[in-house]
């Protein structure tokens, strides 16, 4: 699906991730304890964040991924696979970051700026 994606004007792209799985990993990146909706919104994830995230979750068990700070204990058995999804996105796109938005459609949008 990336792969098809018209990524060659993606320097004037501006990325949000939306969702679950973005606004957790914005959390578990911030170590909130407590959710809170005005820091996750407009927090960027980085690819780098992503790759150091994906490499220390897999090297955990589901129940020390129930454990994370950040992350509510249901979503320890899907966020591998959000992970995986947004590492793919980074690596064919080229991007080097991604803004967490609370706001979404469940489908995700891309905003361009003319």
């Amino acid at each position: 699906l990336f792969a098809e994606a018209p990524f060659s004007q993606a320097e004037d792209l501006v990325f949000y991730a939306v969702g679950g799985t973005a606004t957790a990993l914005a959390a578990i990146d911030q170590h909130l304890a407590v959710y809170s909706e005005e820091k996750v919104q407009g927090y960027i994830l980085t690819h780098g964040t992503i790759q150091k995230m994906m490499d220390w979750m897999e090297k955990m068990t589901l129940e020390e991924r129930r454990h994370v700070i950040g992350m509510e204990p249901r979503r320890a058995d899907v966020i591998l696979y959000g992970l995986a999804i947004l590492s793919a996105f980074f690596k064919v796109s080229g991007q080097k970051r991604v803004i967490v938005s609370e706001a979404d459609n469940m489908e995700g949008y891309l905003l361009c700026q003319e």
